[in-house]
């Protein structure tokens, strides 16, 4: 009977222990994927900034350039946003699992999880949500791209 009891207890610290770690790696991913969106608005700053000063000194050549760059490279970010989103709601999911296994008042991974799913899962919550600034702005460089090709 102690042997199954000491088992349980083991069993529980193990569940404990894998939530935390769960937690913790969803925070380190959560975080990291807004430092990518803040990344992107200095990128962004930067860039416009510099393609607005090569535009009008007349670098036009140097300004197509820059906005290209700036294009592709908001693109990139995109990319990098969204892997940290993948790995962001796998650790949802499974942390989330995790804390059905507890007997809590209130379960906040899983209340975030119907959220996330919810604001991920539709095309407004795709668009708005996930993508919305990374479009914006590479939508911004296209423009100055546009532009800087069409001034002679």
């Amino acid at each position: 009977m102690e042997s199954n009891c000491n088992q349980e207890s083991a069993d529980s610290l193990q569940m404990i222990e894998a939530y935390k770690e769960g937690c913790s790696t969803f925070r380190h991913y959560s975080a990291a994927a807004l430092n990518i969106r803040v990344s992107t608005i200095a990128q962004v700053v930067v860039l416009m900034t510099a393609v607005g000063f090569l535009l009008k000194e007349g670098l036009i050549n140097y300004a197509r350039y820059a906005a290209c760059f700036g294009f592709f490279f908001t693109f990139i970010l995109l990319f990098l946003h969204e892997n940290y989103q993948r790995k962001c709601s796998l650790f949802i999911v499974i942390t989330s699992q995790i804390e059905k296994t507890f007997k809590l008042a209130a379960y906040p991974l899983k209340a975030l999880h119907k959220d996330h799913e919810r604001n991920v899962k539709s095309l407004s919550g795709e668009l708005f949500i996930t993508k919305g600034l990374f479009i914006l702005l590479g939508l911004g460089f296209l423009f100055l791209l546009l532009k800087a090709l069409f001034i002679f």
